[in-house]
């Protein structure tokens, strides 16, 4: 412990830790002392966090502290992380470490959660929603917290999506993260989330990567939702048949949407 400054940095040292860590799982003094030497310059944490090396150390650490059910240490790693949690997510080491956490608080947050875990999630997505979503590291942060907060909480999560839910579709990552949000919402969060999507088509239908998402809500095949892309497609018909990505929603009506695509037909003919 008293070594930890200089071990957590180096690759066998790092090792060693991660072993003593295992070996000490069942004794919450180690574990007090092992968080107080981490936290004893508060520089240190995120150092370690975002290191090749000391990213294991951190894992490991968060694994016995859910092991020994650690609510109060638990509260106290996110609290003092808060300030630094975009910057840690987008870390090509940091994003380890929260992406690994995440997937073991889910299935037990409502355990390990509180109201003060609560709020720094929330002000996290808040915050930094488009900065994470945007990231090849980040992207893969906030589908993991969709998919960990309980359904009685989530709502927070799909009121930001939805208030960004155009720049969000403009996104590379755009199709993957609503694919992850349709698979944990419920019915009526599925409703408002796809009339957001539509009410934007005038924009989104003709975007390298937004185009992809209108293909991607059409194979739910929700018939309201569906008539509303056909109904657009059918007055601007000519104009988006000629342009690169909103043919590409075309073709996708014409291809696999029998009933709709008969109407298009009509039409061209």
């Amino acid at each position: 412990i008293d070594n930890l400054l200089t071990l957590i940095f180096e690759q066998n040292s790092c090792n060693f830790l991660q072993e003593k860590l295992e070996e000490k799982k069942n004794s919450p003094e180690f574990l007090q002392q092992f968080f107080e030497a981490l936290t004893s310059d508060p520089k240190f944490l995120i150092k370690s966090i975002n290191h090749q090396y000391g990213n294991y150390v951190i894992q490991r650490f968060f694994e016995v502290i859910l092991y020994q059910k650690n609510k109060e240490l638990l509260t106290s790693f996110f609290v003092l992380i808060e300030s630094e949690l975009t910057g840690i997510s987008i870390n090509n080491y940091g994003t380890r470490v929260i992406q690994r956490a995440i997937e073991r608080l889910d299935g037990v947050y409502d355990f390990f959660g509180s109201i003060t875990l609560d709020l720094i999630f929330q002000n996290f997505i808040k915050k930094s929603l488009i900065s994470i979503c945007s990231d090849k590291n980040g992207n893969h942060v906030f589908q993991k917290i969709l998919k960990m907060f309980p359904i009685q909480k989530n709502q927070f999560l799909f009121n930001e999506i939805n208030n960004k839910a155009i720049a969000i579709s403009k996104l590379q990552q755009g199709v993957s993260i609503y694919q992850t949000a349709f698979q944990v919402a419920n019915e009526s969060q599925t409703e408002v989330l796809l009339m957001k999507i539509v009410e934007g088509i005038s924009e989104l239908i003709n975007d390298k990567y937004a185009n992809y998402v209108i293909q991607y809500i059409l194979e739910l095949n929700d018939n309201k939702i569906n008539n509303i892309i056909c109904q657009y497609v059918m007055k601007n018909l000519l104009s988006l048949s000629k342009n690169k990505f909103s043919s590409n929603v075309i073709d996708a009506i014409l291809l696999n949407q029998p009933l709709l695509a008969q109407q298009i037909v009509n039409m061209m003919i």
